[in-house]
Formats: structure tokens, C-alpha cells, sequence
């Protein structure tokens, strides 16, 4: 930290890695493997989330993130996320700015901006909504 109270770039880097890896001592010891939603077990996948966030509230609301991606990807048939891999979901619409997808040959292409992705900075995967034409 600087001699001003706020938090230099190596101050913000030291953090990160230091989260990144509770949240992957998280994973690696099962506190991620909660059940889906509507399989009949939402108190303890909440409970379970409540004890996350009383150990470190940044850890317990990112793991939400991240658990919520994994039960929005098993809905869509989508891919399993894989060990080490650390999903964010930011759907919050604003009026703007606004982020927009467009179908290209090569996949869907985003531009324009998706506000408050707070913990964009550790994940390596997201889910975000985007707007498109119609």
C-alpha cells in the first residue's frame, strides 16, 4: 500500500494471486460442488454459499459467480467448466452503455461496455449478456 492508503498496481497484482488461489483451494477440496438449482437441495447450496462468504466475503460472492455460470452452462447444455477455471455471470442492463453482440462467420462478436464485472480481473471465463439487432 502507498503512503497515500491506496493500493498500488503490485499491491493489486499480490491480491489477485493471493485470491485466485483460495478460490482454487475452494475448489480443489469440493466448497464449489454445490447442487443445482431446482434438484431439490437449494437450502444447502445456499448454506453452503453462506459459509463461503462468512469465511471471505470477496471469495464467497465470486464463488456465487462462478456457481451460478456452472448451473447457467448445464441449462444451456453448454460446456462443463474445467478444474482451474474460474467462470464470472454479469447480466446487470443498464440503459447504458451497453454492450451488443454480433453473429459473424467467425462466432459472436462483442463490442461496447458491460458495466460492473466487479472480479473480471481473476476469472478466465464469463458469461454476459449483450444486446442484439431485433
Amino acid at each position: 500500500m502507498s503512503e497515500t492508503g491506496f493500493l498500488e498496481s503490485t499491491d493489486r497484482t499480490d491480491i489477485d494471486t493471493g485470491l485466485r488461489a483460495a478460490f482454487l483451494a475452494f475448489e480443489a477440496d469440493g466448497r464449489l460442488d454445490l447442487a443445482l438449482p431446482g434438484s431439490g437441495y437449494t437450502d444447502l447450496r445456499w448454506q453452503s454459499l453462506a459459509a463461503l462468504s462468512r469465511h471471505n466475503t470477496v471469495l464467497g460472492r465470486w464463488s456465487e459467480a462462478h456457481t451460478d455460470a456452472i448451473a447457467i452452462l448445464h441449462e444451456l447444455d453448454g460446456p462443463t467448466p474445467q478444474r482451474g477455471q474460474i467462470w464470472g455471470v454479469w447480466a446487470a442492463e443498464p440503459p447504458a452503455p451497453i454492450l451488443e453482440a454480433v453473429l459473424e462467420d467467425s462466432g459472436w462478436v462483442l463490442t461496447g461496455t458491460k458495466p460492473w464485472c466487479s472480479g473480471a480481473s481473476l476469472c478466465t471465463h464469463a458469461l454476459v449478456t449483450a444486446r442484439v439487432e431485433g
